[in-house]
């Protein structure tokens, strides 16, 4: 099955540069490694919609996630592992 990482607004800045990329890019680019099939920007975030400009970046940005999807839900500036969603994943946790 399908799923979507989810953005959460956080007390921090998810277009902060860690090593470069801002950080919600970084999760991004992770979740996309580990299959996602797009990234939710929920209320808050819109303003950071402009950090996933980037040629390594092909996911869609969604409003809400779809219909039946799993999902993988995260503040928008957190620094995980970028392995963290995959292993997610293969323990078939979700929602």
């Amino acid at each position: 099955m399908s799923w979507v990482l989810v953005l959460e607004a956080d007390a921090g800045d998810p277009a902060r540069k860690v090593a470069g990329l801002p950080l919600a890019l970084r999760l991004g680019l992770d979740a996309q490694g580990a299959g996602a099939s797009g990234v939710v920007l929920t209320a808050g975030l819109e303003a950071v919609e402009g950090a996933f400009a980037d040629p390594r970046f092909r996911l869609p940005i969604l409003k809400q996630p779809p219909e039946g999807a799993d999902r993988v839900t995260i503040g928008a500036s957190s620094v995980v592992h970028r392995t963290l969603f995959k292993a997610i994943r293969e323990a078939g946790v979700s929602r």
